[in-house]
């Protein structure tokens, strides 16, 4: 949430039984909350994407250790990000990226995009543009991914709408991108992730109302849908977080 990353060896952590109290992982402070986990090794890069809508690499071994308690090190410290500009997806970089496939990215505003993986071989200290954003949006998602791939958009008002990747055509890295999903008027993307129609989604709202929902449950629709009503959002839920 605050913009903190840390590296720790895995085998600090040992296997623990369904109930298990956990292992504190990451020293937060109030209103902060870890938001990527990734594993990886020293060896490996990871590209990493702003809410701003660029793209900085950092290789795995800069990123200093720390153990569980720790709260980890600033993110600015380690990449040159501009006032306001947080990280907000990372992927570990693939043993052989010129031929990775393509990012998928979504924007707050409902916005995807497709660029071929190999653009953003480039290193630059100040980031590369990775998606260019209109006035007011912000990248939610970057993934890898392949023809035959889907994704599922949710947004604040408790509407999803599942969608192929192929959909959306491969443009060039400075491009804006097209819809991905039609919002009403108020209402914003908060998440998207890849899916698959065997898969279940969990919807979580602000005030800590849940359930459980199949993918094939919600209809697969073309890119500009509206989606469907995945939560019913009231006073009591609070919106889809």
């Amino acid at each position: 949430g605050m913009g903190y990353i840390k590296r720790m060896p895995l085998n600090i952590y040992r296997s623990q039984r369904r109930g298990g109290l956990g292992a504190t992982a990451m020293q937060t402070r109030d209103e902060d909350w870890v938001e990527k986990v990734v594993s990886t090794t020293t060896r490996e890069s990871l590209l990493l994407f702003t809410s701003h809508g660029k793209a900085y690499w950092l290789k795995v071994f800069e990123i200093p250790e720390a153990g569980k308690q720790a709260k980890g090190h600033l993110m600015s410290r380690l990449i040159a990000l501009d006032k306001g500009e947080r990280v907000t997806a990372l992927i570990p970089v693939p043993a052989k990226p010129e031929t990775a496939g393509d990012l998928f990215f979504v924007t707050k505003q409902g916005m995807c995009k497709r660029t071929p993986f190999s653009e953003y071989l480039t290193q630059r200290k100040t980031g590369l543009r990775a998606i260019n954003l209109r006035t007011g949006d912000s990248l939610i998602l970057a993934r890898l991914a392949q023809d035959g791939d889907e994704v599922l958009i949710g947004t604040s008002f408790g509407k999803a709408l599942r969608m192929k990747v192929d959909d959306v055509r491969t443009m060039g890295r400075t491009a804006t991108g097209v819809i991905g999903i039609r919002l009403a008027k108020g209402d914003y993307v908060v998440g998207a992730d890849p899916v698959t129609p065997d898969a279940k989604v969990l919807l979580v709202s602000e005030y800590g109302y849940g359930k459980i929902t199949k993918v094939g449950g919600f209809p697969l629709q073309g890119r500009g849908g509206k989606g469907v009503i995945a939560l019913k959002v009231s006073e009591k839920s609070g919106p889809l977080a």
